[in-house]
């Protein structure tokens, strides 16, 4: 069926002709190579060649959804582009501290009054100094 899509997909009448042929010889060299090779039968290879041929029989049906449903979605992709590139420029870029983290990157609860404010305790990596737990004993 993929081989179909893309001979159906063919610019020139000419090449779409060559390229059905070429899809309906390889769909009936691997249907028949899965019957020889016992991984189905051959009623399966029949049936899935009529619902392959179902299906590229509909395309054209299906051409003018499809293409209503494209510009829709390429409207769309457009509408947001849009909305995001206008949101960058308003804005602005938060500078960032050499020592740690973007100020508000992780929320915390200001120090009450009573509290004094404290900077956080970094550790080394490594603390562990190499110990394995009995979990990762091998």
């Amino acid at each position: 069926m993929t081989w179909g899509i893309l001979a159906y997909l063919a610019t020139t009448p000419r090449a779409r002709r060559y390229l059905s042929a070429l899809s309906a010889v390889v769909a009936l060299g691997v249907g028949l190579t899965t019957v020889y090779l016992g991984t189905h039968w051959l009623s399966d290879v029949l049936l899935g060649w009529a619902a392959g041929l179902l299906v590229l029989l509909a395309l054209p049906w299906c051409e003018p959804v499809l293409a209503v449903a494209e510009s829709w979605i390429l409207a769309a992709r457009d509408r947001l582009r849009e909305r995001l590139r206008d949101r960058r420029r308003l804005v602005p870029s938060l500078p960032v501290a050499s020592g740690g983290p973007r100020p508000g990157f992780f929320p915390t609860r200001p120090p009450g009054p009573e509290e004094p404010v404290r900077d956080p305790v970094r550790e080394p990596v490594g603390v562990a100094g190499g110990r394995r737990t009995p979990a990762t004993r091998g």
